[in-house]
């Protein structure tokens, strides 16, 4: 991959998947591997740094004023997934998805970012979106909710095709807390069904016991179903 993890590899690009997933790799080695050094060397640097609660005490400059904290844990409402959840986590939306595939439902993805004003245009929002402008001015959000999305991709992209149409997805959602909730998760994953352009009570006996089907393949035992127009 020549010269350093940033290195442009030799070849056609993109390059053969061997070498995209190594240098993906070295890139994580070289940033863990630096983060450990200054884990350590805040830790070792007594009394000029060290290491309390997962928060450096920020250390005294050349000139006697306190340095800015640094500070290594992730933000409120965002974690990381170790592997035997993570491995658990698998083992369920593996299951759960084949079990929607195997009733017709094509997965699909949307994207991370949305226009604000189209999400606003599809209704109620589903929690606070995390919002910004981008370099053009435009005001996006990060999806809080797929179900909106779905349903902009089907006025706009799939305008005029014939349904039924039945999709599954899943995907992270990002929702930023209330005052009050700073504790509640902030990404959460999502998955689920959309079945449109069918009609009649059927449709819903299909979605519900898709629902009750997915709750049983992730092993939740005495739930109970709310349902509403």
């Amino acid at each position: 991959l020549g010269e350093g993890a940033g290195a442009a590899p030799d070849g056609p690009w993109p390059p053969a998947e061997g070498n995209f997933l190594l240098l993906y790799h070295s890139t994580v080695l070289k940033y863990s591997d630096a983060m450990r050094k200054r884990l350590r060397a805040a830790a070792g640097a007594r009394p000029s740094g060290i290491i309390e609660s997962n928060r450096r005490v920020a250390p005294e400059n050349h000139e006697g004023k306190k340095r800015e904290p640094m500070n290594y844990v992730t933000p409120a409402g965002f974690r990381d997934v170790l592997t035997d959840e993570a491995q658990q986590r698998e083992r369920i939306t593996r299951a759960v998805q084949e079990r929607f595939a195997a009733r017709g439902y094509l997965p699909i993805e949307t994207p991370t970012l949305e226009v604000m004003d189209v999400m606003r245009a599809g209704g109620r929002l589903a929690g606070s979106p995390f919002r910004f402008f981008d370099a053009r001015g435009d005001l996006l959000a990060m999806r809080p909710d797929v179900t909106l999305q779905v349903a902009r991709m089907t006025a706009t992209r799939l305008a005029g095709q014939p349904g039924p149409f039945r999709f599954r997805y899943l995907q992270r959602v990002f929702r930023e807390a209330e005052a009050e909730m700073q504790a509640k998760a902030r990404e959460l994953t999502q998955m689920g069904i959309e079945c449109i352009g069918e009609e009649g009570p059927e449709a819903d006996a299909e979605v519900v016991g898709l629902l009750a089907e997915a709750l049983d393949v992730a092993g939740a035992r005495g739930y109970t179903l709310a349902l509403a127009t």
